[in-house]
């Protein structure tokens, strides 16, 4: 038996959940902690199709107390945003756990980082050490665990995996994207730097290199980049579209021959990312955001600028322009990624088979993906 205990159940969980029910032949449950915030519904994440296997521990006592005990006498449990409390009790007992973090110090660490945040995580882990590990859903968390002396050689490399699969084969994904078409997807917020999308499309159309870029997302940064969208004089090449759901968004994806990631290390996974690579795009990446150094091999399967240097990312987008057949080939090879390394269905087989060795005492491992060992 199989838990995986969160916040809430959404899309970007969705596609693993359901894998690790199917493989366990249905022996699997997933533990929602608190209400989806509304800005979050707001976006089209609503849960309330939620599937059977899925729990809420905070409508009553009762259901509180039903999923403590599928936590306390679980084989193996996966636990993210909970109250430690609801956990605690398993880690006391050294039953298999594997702790699903993304990294702990975003903003560096530091004196102040030492004084707060790292202190009440050491206190709260260092006691349980047996048979918990880390999922890492950063390639930067098990550097932050390892500095304040935890999870050192318990780290694996993990994620998210959002869905992947759609009805359209590669070449039919590759016949349909749109001639120097780009897009930027997200909440308009300012660490993900929306703002900066704009400053390549005004190089752009000053250089007079023939382009269109769709803007998707709504936020505190909108009225920003709307006032900065009449100010270049972008209206013919760049289309503001505002919010859209979360499939309406892998429309574009599928239709864009190029997709630029520009948040900076305040971005968590950075889940439009797989999202975009499974639609074949031209990923153009910040190094910052935590899926980037697992998920993009520079000059195979997309482009990684180092964060902040906007005209780095200028370059690459414009030699993925002035080269679309480089566009095609970093597509193809992204979508193979995500649909044969970085699939749901795939991490969830590595992860049974990790911790069927791990509960038998033998050992396995991978070379490279979900389930690998972090150094």
């Amino acid at each position: 038996m199989i838990v995986f205990i969160t916040s809430y159940y959404n899309h970007h969980q969705a596609a693993l959940a359901k894998c690790l029910d199917i493989q366990t032949m249905h022996s699997f449950t997933f533990i929602e902690t608190e209400p989806m915030a509304a800005e979050r519904k707001n976006m089209g994440w609503s849960n309330a199709d939620a599937p059977a296997y899925v729990r809420k521990a905070y409508t009553s006592e009762q259901d509180r107390a039903e999923c403590q005990k599928l936590i306390n006498d679980a084989d193996v449990v996966i636990w993210g945003s909970c109250p430690f409390g609801m956990i605690q009790p398993r880690l006391k007992a050294g039953k298999l756990t594997f702790c699903y973090s993304e990294r702990l110090f975003k903003k560096g660490f530091g004196a102040i980082a030492f004084g707060g945040r790292a202190v009440k995580y050491w206190l709260k882990h260092w006691r349980y050490q047996k048979n918990h590990y880390l999922l890492c859903a950063s390639a930067y968390a098990a550097s932050d665990y390892a500095k304040i002396g935890l999870f050192r050689n318990r780290a694996f490399k993990w994620g998210y995996f959002p869905e992947c699969g759609r009805k359209k084969s590669l070449d039919e994904i590759i016949a349909q994207k749109q001639p120097a078409s780009i897009l930027w997807a997200g909440r308009m917020i300012d660490w993900k730097h929306p703002e900066t999308a704009l400053e390549i499309a005004k190089q752009l159309k000053q250089e007079g290199i023939p382009f269109e870029m769709n803007i998707i997302g709504d936020g505190a940064c909108f009225a920003n980049i709307q006032s900065s969208y009449r100010e270049f004089g972008l209206d013919k090449q760049v289309h503001l579209l505002g919010a859209k759901s979360p499939e309406q968004v892998r429309e574009y994806m599928e239709m864009s021959d190029v997709y630029l990631f520009t948040s900076d290390f305040n971005e968590g996974w950075g889940a439009v990312v797989n999202e975009a690579m499974s639609s074949a795009c031209a990923v153009v990446a910040s190094d910052a955001a935590e899926s980037v150094r697992y998920l993009i091999k520079n000059q195979e399967n997309g482009l990684v600028y180092h964060n902040g240097l906007t005209e780095e990312l200028y370059q690459h987008v414009v030699s993925l322009l002035k080269e679309r057949s480089k566009c095609h080939l970093y597509g193809r090879c992204a979508f193979e990624t995500m649909s044969d390394e970085w699939s749901a269905d795939t991490a969830a087989a590595r992860f049974i088979a990790l911790s069927q060795s791990m509960l038998n005492r033998k050992e396995l491992s991978y070379s490279n993906g979900p389930c690998s060992q972090e150094t």
